[in-house]
């Protein structure tokens, strides 16, 4: 789906690009979750939702009013949750909105869950793309409030040094904020964004990033031909 800048106004439309079959499983902490999703309900079935967990406060909260736009993805069974904006004084709306550095580790315990302190990000930062892949949540591009980054890193959850480490990749071809992206077949695919705040900068582009060259020289993102129509932003991407 996407977003149109321009004189187009916001406008809505599906895509599909075939990128091959893929193997992946998901991950053990939402299989059940994903299952319900991807399997045909009975007409008198229904689903029920249960509270697993509540964001904690960030320093200096009493309470966590949430965040948008954050980096969010599995590793070794822990839900990563970095960044993003919220509003966190009151009144809620006719406030400034924040951007966030904390990481939060939600950290599965047998049938239980538990909140971990993941460390901050080297500064705040939402509205990027991440996807989880065995190597750790793959973060990529964002915004501070005052800038659109094209710095790309991964999270890893060390459980037995109950610690997220950080990894730097390779940067994206260029500033991107606002796009959206997904793993098939060992490569992360991103899609459209915003190169500045405004959504008039919203992006023709589509990138690609092989995991199996992790550690070689050509680690890299691959510049791929985009989609044919409009620039695209705020666009949902789903393998």
């Amino acid at each position: 789906k996407r977003g149109c800048g321009g004189d187009e106004g916001r406008c809505l439309d599906l895509l599909v690009i075939r990128v091959g079959q893929s193997g992946m499983q998901p991950q053990a902490l939402f299989g059940a979750l994903l299952c319900l999703a991807w399997q045909p309900l009975a007409a008198d079935s229904s689903i029920e939702w249960t509270e697993v967990a509540t964001l904690p406060p960030t320093e200096g909260e009493a309470e966590n009013p949430g965040v948008a736009g954050p980096f969010v993805g599995v590793h070794k069974d822990a839900l990563i949750i970095a960044g993003g904006a919220n509003f966190p004084n009151k009144p809620l709306w006719e406030t400034t909105k924040v951007w966030q550095d904390e990481i939060h580790v939600l950290e599965k315990r047998g049938e239980t869950f538990a909140w971990r302190t993941g460390g901050k990000l080297p500064g705040p930062l939402a509205y990027g793309a991440s996807v989880s892949t065995p190597d750790g949540v793959v973060c990529m591009g964002g915004d501070d409030g005052a800038r659109v980054t094209s710095d790309v890193f991964s999270l890893e959850w060390d459980a037995s040094a109950g610690q997220v480490r950080q990894m730097a990749y390779p940067s994206l071809p260029g500033p991107c904020a606002y796009g959206q992206a997904a793993l098939a077949d060992g490569t992360i695919y991103l899609a459209g964004g915003q190169s500045e705040q405004t959504l008039d900068t919203a992006l023709h582009s589509f990138w690609a990033l092989d995991l199996s060259k992790k550690g070689q020289a050509d680690f890299a993102w691959e510049v791929l031909d985009a989609w044919p129509g409009l620039n695209r932003a705020f666009n949902l991407t789903a393998t």
